[in-house]
């Protein structure tokens, strides 16, 4: 690329992804792309299929973690609109286990007490 990265090293992460900016990056086979929720995941999986893209696929998802931030920078919990839920990206890895190489997370900004890190850690572990 114009810039000295090639795309397989680009990752392609944020909601509002269009389907213009989602084709063009499975045309041009970025490295990964997040998928933020389970309509999205389903219409990557229909455009990879179609232009035989070899992009990789991770999944943010949302945690339901309540974290000690204030609640405008606060994005991990169900009432957020930021990823999927655990039971949809369950449903994603369980049916398609070699499709996804990767989870996407963020619980909100300023968290200054790092047991929230592990409990989200704990909380992870329940997708593998």
């Amino acid at each position: 690329m114009a810039l000295g990265w090639g795309s397989s090293e680009i990752v392609f992460a944020g909601s509002g992804k269009t389907i213009r900016e989602i084709t063009f990056a499975l045309r041009n086979n970025i490295g990964i792309l997040h998928c933020e929720c389970i309509e999205e995941w389903q219409l990557v999986q229909s455009l990879k299929a179609e232009l035989d893209a070899t992009t990789l696929i991770a999944l943010r998802i949302n945690p339901d973690l309540r974290v000690d931030t204030h609640e405008k920078i606060s994005t991990g919990e169900k009432k957020n609109k930021f990823g999927m839920s655990f039971s949809e990206a369950l449903q994603i890895v369980r049916q398609h286990p070699t499709t996804i190489v990767g989870f996407h997370f963020h619980v909100g900004s300023q968290i200054l007490d790092l047991s929230y890190f592990e409990d989200l850690s704990l909380t992870v572990r329940s997708l593998l």
